[in-house]
């Protein structure tokens, strides 16, 4: 594997972060680089944690099925059986899993670093009474973190339990992640966030509530792939629905496959993944390749375009794709590169 760590060293040598690839159950590359505190110099290492972002959305959405299947609720379940006086008619749980609700979303907009928009559920669910749809549930795709949001509220709901005690007794107690953790929890060796190699303010820590507030490490998100593959988080009936294709978007020559808490992509034979952006300077990368039985996962704390192309935030999944023409031998072209979007 000496010439996945040339390629960082060689090609990528702004990436900061961590990367582990797995191949038939078994590490084969697991590296850090750059630096985890630009200012101080403090180096990256294997065990130091980064938040997340948006593959949070995986776990929340693995954790609706487990719902699911103690049936405590149904995907088919509209958000008036769970909200009082709710006004998207018509809005289901699938709705959210796969982002097709039509909800605005009320997540972004606000300052990540301040504390306006740090509100409780309840609160934000109050945001939308005045509010209409903008399109009718799935009918179209827009990605927002507030489907995901209300999705956690929903877990809490039908628990009676908080979100992340939740999460944390049924997925990464069972998974073996125990170094996880979520963002406002003083935890240690916790990389700092840049763009472009300058330090970002950290966001407050509700900003990213079910949807993007996870902290963890390459190796412990590597135990959750390997538990969620033995299906030890969810039976083989759930696991199968959750990966179950529910809305195809096309964007000009690009057709995203849209499953709940997976995007499906087809660079190198066929993946599921999830990709992560934080605006506090960092980004994600998880896939499962079927085609090769290989996980990837990429956590960087410096967010940089990579090529002319890259959009500063898509870095990660460039990056994977990078990875995969080596460990499969299968060269990209420059314009299936430029379509490596979720």
């Amino acid at each position: 594997m000496e010439r996945l760590a040339t390629y960082f060293r060689e090609k990528r040598t702004n990436f900061s972060g961590t990367v582990l690839i797995a191949k038939k159950g078994k590490v084969v590359f697991h590296e850090a680089f750059g630096k985890s505190d630009f200012d101080t110099e403090i180096q990256n290492t294997l065990v130091t944690r980064f938040p997340i972002s948006s593959l949070t959305e995986t776990f929340t959405s693995l954790a609706i099925f487990q719902l699911m299947e103690q049936k405590k609720l149904c995907l088919s379940d509209s958000l008036d059986k769970f909200f009082s006086r709710s006004p998207l008619d018509g809005v289901t749980i699938q709705h959210l899993l796969n982002h097709t609700s039509g909800i605005v979303d009320d997540q972004n907009g606000s300052d990540e670093t301040s504390d306006r928009g740090c509100r409780k559920p309840d609160e934000i669910w109050g945001q939308f009474q005045d509010r209409n749809l903008s399109f009718i549930p799935g009918s179209k795709f827009s990605y927002n973190d507030t489907n995901t949001f209300l999705l956690a509220t929903i877990l809490e709901k039908v628990t009676g339990r908080p979100y992340r005690d939740y999460v944390r007794e049924k997925i990464f107690a069972p998974a073996g992640m125990g170094s996880s953790g979520f963002e406002g929890e003083h935890l240690s060796l916790l990389a700092q966030g840049h763009i472009k190699g300058k330090k970002q303010n950290l966001r407050n820590a509700n900003k990213g509530y079910g949807c993007g507030d996870i902290v963890s490490t390459a190796m412990d998100l590597y135990q959750f792939l390997q538990c969620y593959k033995r299906c030890e988080l969810l039976n083989r009936d759930s696991k199968n629905r959750m990966e179950t294709v529910s809305f195809r978007r096309k964007k000009w020559l690009d057709v995203s496959l849209i499953a709940s808490g997976w995007f499906y992509q087809f660079i190198h034979g066929m993946s599921i993944g999830y990709s992560g952006a934080h605006p506090s300077g960092f980004i994600s990368r998880w896939e499962l390749n079927m085609n090769h039985d290989t996980e990837i996962i990429i956590l960087s704390n410096n967010v940089v375009p990579y090529n002319w192309f890259d959009s500063k935030w898509n870095g990660a999944e460039l990056i994977a794709a990078e990875l995969g023409e080596i460990l499969f031998e299968n060269r990209l072209s420059p314009f299936q590169k430029l379509l490596i979007r979720n």
